[in-house]
């Protein structure tokens, strides 16, 4: 399928025929394809659990384990106030924190998010700050997005820093993964969707593909 790099303004890559980013429901989808390589292959969708949050801990510097690496449970435990997360309730919960991160809305949970990850809380602060006196922000890859005065520093501005790193990290994995399967039969990426990509494989090659994710 086509594929469209820098579809949004923090570069994040995805299909644009189909268009696939508004996908509800990643099996749902999954039903409308068949492997090109009929009963000799199969479909595999892979992504990378919490990319946002982990990206956003890296560069905060923020200690993550044990409980700590699995927010959605985590922060879930503190909101509902109960030990056990069920899977819907995680996944109400993971838009909750990106909400949170992102500073579109989830306010009223902001608090619990930010006192059990500090230096999160610590490191958007910094950015939203560099962002109002130098009016641009500069990622690690060197990417640099200016802002107007009237622009939403809340949520525009950890947005660019986060967002574009979680993207450069995903073209960096398409470029290497392209690497390894130009010497295999297998399709890599026939769709896209930011950090979750899907994979057209020989059951031959299904180890080193896998591998190769």
């Amino acid at each position: 399928f086509p594929v469209t790099i820098g579809h949004v303004v923090t570069g994040r890559i995805v299909n644009t025929e189909p268009f696939c980013f508004q996908t509800a429901s990643f099996e749902k989808f999954a039903e409308k394809f068949e492997s090109r390589f009929g009963r000799d292959g199969m479909l595999v969708v892979a992504d990378w659990a919490n990319a946002d949050f982990r990206v956003a801990a890296a560069l905060a510097h923020e200690r993550i384990s044990g409980e700590k690496l699995d927010p959605d449970t985590l922060i879930g435990k503190l909101i509902l106030q109960k030990e056990d997360v069920s899977d819907e309730e995680r996944t109400q919960l993971k838009t909750t924190i990106l909400s949170i991160m992102y500073g579109y809305e989830g306010r009223e949970h902001a608090e619990v998010f930010f006192k059990a990850y500090p230096k999160i809380a610590e490191f958007k602060k910094w950015i939203i700050n560099e962002a109002k006196t130098k009016k641009k922000l500069t990622t690690r890859y060197g990417k640099t997005r200016y802002f107007e005065h009237r622009d939403a520093f809340e949520t525009k501005a950890f947005n660019t820093i986060n967002q574009m790193t979680v993207a450069d990290f995903c073209k960096k994995a398409v470029i290497e993964m392209q690497d390894v399967f130009k010497n295999l039969k297998s399709t890599p990426i026939p769709f896209i969707v930011y950090d979750s990509f899907g994979f057209d494989l020989y059951l031959s090659e299904k180890d080193k593909a896998i591998s190769a994710m």
